[in-house]
């Protein structure tokens, strides 16, 4: 007589309910734990961003002063929606389209570029700086104050030798504290 084959169950792949919920907690408690530190790491590299680019411009208008023998004015708008112009003819305003130029070509960075990133005051007088035609000293002293939502802050500090520097609080972002 011939056997007839034993059937065995079959084992079913996949996730019970209790894996399933079990996985979810988990990831949600890990994105819960991680967004806070991702937003202050975003906030982090746009502030940095922010006072390195005002760092690379000022020397730029302290290279055209030189290059140009002639002037090269920087002039800030602080605020929440703040803004910074170059010019290599006069003083201007970086809330006139048009009105920043170097080489005739606009040169203004805008705070919407480094979002939440505000940039409050400055020391300069008048909120203006350049740079002078014969030696590429500063025309005024000073300093930006840039601050993230959080309250972290970071400054450019210009000197009266021309010579730019950044500082920041607690050395968050990796120079030395101001």
């Amino acid at each position: 007589m011939a056997s007839e084959p034993t059937h065995h169950p079959r084992h079913v792949q996949g996730f019970t309910v209790l894996e399933l919920i079990i996985t979810i907690l988990v990831l949600v408690i890990l994105v819960t734990v991680g967004i806070p530190s991702f937003t202050a790491l975003l906030e982090r590299h746009r502030l940095k961003g922010a006072v390195e680019t005002l760092y690379v411009e000022l020397q730029l208008a302290r290279s055209v002063a030189i290059r140009q023998n002639r002037p090269c004015y920087v002039d800030f708008n602080p605020g929440a929606d703040w803004c910074y112009g170059l010019d290599d003819t006069a003083a201007c305003d970086c809330t006139i389209a048009g009105d920043c130029q170097v080489d005739g070509i606009e040169k203004v960075v805008r705070g919407t570029e480094y979002r939440g990133i505000t940039l409050p005051s400055t020391t300069f007088a008048g909120d203006e700086t350049g740079f002078d035609a014969r030696n590429g000293t500063a025309l005024g002293a000073g300093e930006a104050l840039f601050q993230g939502p959080s309250g972290t802050a970071a400054k450019v500090v210009l000197s009266a030798l021309g010579r730019a520097r950044i500082c920041s609080d607690a050395s968050i972002l990796g120079y030395p504290s101001c």
